[in-house]
């Protein structure tokens, strides 16, 4: 074989194993103990804002933006001159334990990046080995071939950087097993985050997320990151039960779902979710009120909210039509608790109105100008702000088929929150297996390229 015959491979091989080592080496600069850390393939945000950087570092926005600001304008083209002197694949967003985020990037070009820098007017002070580029708001560390940016903490920047050098030479994020592999992955965004619940080896817990667009669609896959561990994203979980989901309106804008068997953890849960300051101890004390129904779960359950005609969500979120959220809970459990659920639910109903059977298990009950339904139906605990009907050709059961968990949000129009937003979304999660779930966010109303209509439009 002649020599020009390897010079291809040979080279590809090169700037694999360059890849490798910057990547080794951003993750060798991150302690251990953040919170979460997501990596930024910017080459492929860039593409899909449909944002044009030319060989000079030239940015150009797409066709129609109008609404960037000039101050975004700047920030944008100092990334697209600074994008030429970085990997601008593996841009490090770093949420720590303590403190404000930070970004971590590697240096390829360290002379082309001074000089965006400077393009950019960020003075530049030299000061116990690093380079430091200040702006509003923010400061640039740069030394040995990698990069800080800081916000908010400009006259501290270098002491922050040494500083978490320091605890990353004790544990980094390059000990944790699998991270190299998840984080250097060619996605156009990459987070792992550590979980407030031990792995069932008593280890810390992580977390990753994958995300890219395809179709349109921002998708994704949630996964542990070291299953081997003993982990398991569904434990205690088992299959929906999608005909209890026929019971949601069809027309419903928030559906959650579960498949629980006795087996869920509920106590490890609580302790968790209480020492991470999700809880506070009254809520705390609530729960663990509800503690022998939780553990008495065992199917599916299923929580679903939507608006009545007549009422729109702008009505809702400014209060004037909450009169028209309808829901309805229905949770099977065993037998015993399920009689004593009813029980409890109708005589606490009796306090605000006549309970009055209806039949079938299921009793009404007046109260705020409404009537609500509590009962026994098709063996779940219910409790609705109206009757429970049987929808046969349910579109929500069908997204939830062979999943063991999922929510499914569905927002008509973003206007209500954001004026310039004049399109909807469809947001759904789905556990299907052990170790993975899937994410899917599309728009409604619009066929703009997704992420331009997020965040330009």
């Amino acid at each position: 074989m002649k020599l020009r015959h390897l010079i291809i491979p040979l080279a590809a091989l090169m700037m694999l194993l360059s890849a490798c080592s910057k990547q080794l080496e951003l993750l060798d600069a991150i302690p251990s103990d953040v919170n979460a850390a997501c990596s930024v393939n910017c080459t492929k945000f860039f593409k899909e804002l449909g944002i044009k950087v030319d060989t000079a570092g030239n940015v150009t926005l797409p066709p129609g933006v109008d609404s960037v600001n000039m101050r975004v304008r700047e920030h944008l083209s100092l990334m697209g001159r600074v994008s030429k002197a970085v990997d601008s694949h593996h841009v490090m967003v770093i949420n720590p334990s303590k403190g404000e985020p930070y970004i971590v990037f590697s240096i390829t070009d360290p002379e082309a990046f001074d000089r965006a820098m400077a393009a950019a007017a960020c003075e530049r002070t030299d000061t116990e080995g690093f380079a430091v580029y200040v702006d509003n708001g923010y400061s640039v560390a740069v030394a040995d071939g990698m990069g800080w940016v800081v916000f908010d903490r400009v006259d501290d920047t270098v002491a922050f950087v040494k500083k978490t050098l320091s605890a990353a030479s004790k544990s980094s994020l390059s000990d944790v097993k699998g991270i190299e592999k998840v984080l250097g992955s060619d996605d156009m965004l990459v987070m792992v985050a550590s979980s407030p619940f031990k792995s069932s080896k008593g280890k810390k817990s992580w977390g990753c997320v994958n995300m890219r667009v395809k179709d349109n669609a921002i998708v994704g896959e949630v996964s542990l990151l070291d299953p081997s561990d003993g982990g398991n994203l569904s434990k205690g979980l088992k299959r929906i039960d999608t005909p209890v989901l026929r019971y949601a309106p069809d027309n419903a804008s928030i559906v959650c779902a579960a498949g629980f068997t006795p087996g869920v953890p509920w106590d490890q849960s609580i302790a968790a979710m209480t020492a991470s300051g999700v809880l506070n101890s009254v809520q705390q004390a609530q729960m663990q009120m509800l503690l022998p129904y939780l553990k008495a779960l065992d199917g599916t359950s299923m929580v679903a909210f939507s608006i009545e005609d007549g009422g729109d969500l702008a009505g809702v979120v400014s209060g004037r039509d909450l009169d028209r959220i309808n829901f309805i809970i229905m949770l099977q459990m065993e037998r015993k608790m399920l009689n004593q659920a009813v029980g409890s639910a109708t005589e606490f109903a009796s306090q605000l109105g006549t309970v009055r059977n209806v039949g079938d298990g299921l009793y009404c009950v007046p109260a705020m100008d409404r009537t609500f339904y509590i009962g026994d139906v098709d063996g779940c605990f219910t409790l609705s702000s109206f009757k429970p009907t049987l929808n046969d050709g349910s579109s929500i059961a069908a997204r939830f088929t062979g999943k063991k968990a999922g929510v499914s949000l569905r927002i008509p129009s973003l206007d209500v929150f954001i004026p310039s937003k004049k399109f909807g979304i469809d947001f759904n999660f789905t556990q299907k297996n052990d170790n993975e779930a899937d994410i899917d966010i599309r728009l409604i109303g619009t066929d703009d390229p997704i992420l331009q209509a997020l965040f330009f439009h």
